[in-house]
Formats: structure tokens, sequence, C-alpha cells
């Protein structure tokens, strides 16, 4: 018999409604040779099952679906959002919360559907409330700012990884390491609001594909960075000293671009003038 797991964001209104584990697996390669992640993605129902849900439903048309930036619509991923809006689902469970979508683009989309029907996103770790995720996002749309709201969670991010290099007792690591996903999850609305209001009609699609290829690179070259780091330094929170720059960088980047902005429609303004 499962053992049930408490989780004081589950309610009972998300137990009244199904729940759905989504599988995926990027190749028809990787469904022939890595079973393992099958195996384990399909562990999650267990999972769930513990969490308190009875119905169940597990979506696996996406094996062998890539997710990324040119892949094709994935059948699975459709499914997930239309029964998430039409208000039938409690949680969407998957292995990793990056699994149903490896585009921001894809991952904006859930989290919105998630948080208008207030539907819980799980992995093997944690439950999430898509709700506390798009708080600064709205914060941003309600103040119509999106220079500040971008900078303040890159500043965020930055701040709580640092403290990491400094804290060696669990609770202040853990409270650091809460501020740092803060500032990692609420930085991408505003974001891409800012690109959409910084960038011509003409480009937004060019400068949009960009960023996703960077971060699409960051991916690969992020963990390689962090354990070239742990291996020569034997920390693994000194791995972080790339992604603290990065950040700091970011939120600079953001400031002086603004006050470029700034400048050059002051001078249109005073030529008009003229």
């Amino acid at each position: 018999m499962t053992e049930l797991l408490h989780n004081p964001k589950i309610k009972l209104e998300h137990l009244a409604r199904k729940a759905i584990v989504y599988l995926r697996q990027s190749s028809e390669k990787q469904v022939r040779q890595n079973k393992e992640s099958q195996l384990l993605q399909y562990a999650m129902a267990e999972r769930v099952r513990a969490l308190g849900w009875q119905e169940i439903e597990i979506i696996n048309n996406d094996l062998g679906s890539s997710a990324g930036l040119a892949a094709a619509q994935r059948e699975g991923f459709e499914r997930v959002l239309s029964s998430v809006a039409l208000g039938e689902v409690g949680i969407v469970g998957s292995r990793e919360v990056s699994r149903p979508s490896r585009t921001d683009k894809d991952w904006c989309r859930l989290l919105e559907v998630c948080q208008i029907f207030g539907t819980l996103i799980a992995d093997e770790q944690q439950v999430y409330d898509a709700i506390g995720m798009l708080v600064w996002p709205w914060h941003s749309d309600l103040r119509r700012e999106r220079v500040w709201h971008t900078a303040i969670p890159l500043l965020t991010a930055a701040t709580g990884l640092a403290a990491c290099l400094y804290l060696d007792t669990l609770w202040p690591v853990l409270i650091a390491l809460c501020f740092a996903l803060f500032g990692g999850y609420g930085v991408k609305g505003p974001f891409w609001a800012l690109v959409s209001d910084w960038i011509s009609p003409a480009n937004k699609a060019a400068a949009i594909a960009t960023v996703n290829s960077i971060a699409s690179l960051s991916g690969f070259v992020g963990p390689f960075m962090i354990g070239y780091i742990k291996d020569k330094t034997g920390s693994y929170a000194m791995g972080t000293l790339p992604m603290i720059l990065l950040a700091l960088i970011g939120a600079a980047a953001v400031f002086i671009t603004n006050a470029r902005r700034s400048s050059r429609r002051l001078v249109a303004i005073h030529t008009a003038a003229e």
C-alpha cells in the first residue's frame, strides 16, 4: 500500500479533480535505448497517488518528441493544456518540471493556464503552486513597469547564490536558494515583456529566437562549467560564480540599455522641438 504524503499546498479542491502525469523523451533513439528514464517517468504516477489522487491519467504521446524551439506541435503537451483549461486537472506531474516544456514560450503557457485554473505542478521532489510563480509578472503588468521588475529578480538571484558561498548550515542555505529560485522564475515574465517593448515588430522574431538559442546553449555550458569549477575547487558553491556574474551583468545591461534608450528619446524630442 502506498504511504500517503502530506503537502499543505494540496487542497480538497485539487484532489476532487484528476491528476495528469506527463511523459516525454526527445527522440526515438532515447525511447529505444533509455528505458530507465521511461520507468522513472512512469513512476511519477505512484508519487501522485501517494499525494492523494485516485484518478490519474498518463499522457505519453510525446515519447520521442522534442520540445525544442523548432519542434513540431506536441500532441501530448497540447492535451495537457486543454485538460487544465477545461478545469479537469488538480495537478500536472512530471519527473522534472522542465519535461513538459524546454522553451520559455511553452513554460509560460503551462504556468499561465495552471495559474488561471488553480492547478498544481509536481516533480519527483516538490509540489509547486503556479499562482506564486506568477505574482511578480502580475505585479509588473499592474504597474506597467518592466525595467526594475526584470532587474530586481536578477539581483535577488545573484544575492541568494552569493549568500550560499558564505553559509554552511542547512536552513540558511535553503532560504538563500529560495531567493535565488524566486529570481530565476520571477524574471521570465517581465523580461519577455521587456523584449516585446524594446524590439521593433520587424526584429522581434529574430530577437526571441536569439535569446532562446543562447538559453539552450547555456543549458549545456552551465552544468559543464559548474562541474569543472567544482572539480578544481572541491566546492559546488564556487560553481555558482558564473551564474552570479551573469545575473549581475544582466541587471546592469538592463539599466544601461534603458538609460541609453531614454537618452535617445530625449535627443529625438529636442530635435523635433527645434
